[in-house]
């Protein structure tokens, strides 16, 4: 009886806590991690709303990263025009995911 009431404690125990480890990794991470921007070739990257302007990240981290960003954009003052449209590419630079400049030629 004593081994029944243990082995259901025990479950009830691994049960919360697989639900709070679920709970924990939706909340945004407090750091970038540098992983994120990390690449080895364009199709590594996508462009997301970063804080105050597109930011491109591994697509691999795309959930973390937004969630980061999100985290981050009330608590920091932008200059105007965060957002142009349209939405730029992409591209891998020394291995860094990044968002070509405006002047940028892009395949170069």
């Amino acid at each position: 009886m004593r081994i029944q009431i243990l082995g259901g404690i025990l479950f009830i125990v691994t049960l919360g806590l697989l639900f709070k480890s679920d709970l924990v990794s939706a909340e945004p991470p407090q750091t970038a991690d540098p992983a994120w921007f990390q690449c080895a070739q364009d199709a590594d990257c996508v462009v997301l709303e970063g804080e105050c302007g597109w930011r491109a990240v591994n697509k691999t981290y795309t959930d973390a990263a937004q969630r980061f960003f999100d985290y981050l954009r009330p608590m920091v003052e932008c200059a105007e025009g965060g957002y142009p449209e349209p939405r730029p590419p992409a591209v891998c630079r020394q291995r860094q995911c990044a968002v070509p400049e405006k002047d940028e030629g892009l395949g170069e």
